[in-house]
């Protein structure tokens, strides 16, 4: 949450959430309330908006030297074996790799 409190004006519907709420802070407790309702001189700050949730990428591309392939892995020890790719083919095998993160987090 931001530190910076704003007590030097009222907060305004730009200022607010959807909702139309914003942090609130009074007798040292912090809440949600409505922007509508605060009065001058009350703390406030605005809500920010989270960061998207991106899923884990759980899946790793690397090259096997001695099986002479590209393999997937991921943090379980699970592999993926594709024999059918050159070393030559790299973006392949991490499209692929992009892929299973997508689907098989």
């Amino acid at each position: 949450m931001n530190t910076e409190w704003i007590t030097d004006r009222l907060p305004t519907a730009e200022d607010a959430r959807e909702d139309l709420s914003v942090w609130v802070c009074i007798g040292g407790n912090v809440f949600i309330g409505q922007y509508n309702c605060i009065t001058l001189g009350t703390p406030w700050q605005r809500i920010p908006t989270p960061e998207p949730y991106v899923n884990p990428k759980t899946w790793t591309l690397r090259w096997n030297i001695l099986g002479d392939c590209w393999v997937l892995e991921n943090k379980r020890n699970d592999w993926v074996v594709l024999s059918y790719l050159t070393q030559d083919e790299a973006e392949s095998a991490q499209r692929i790799c992009d892929i299973y993160n997508e689907v098989n987090p």
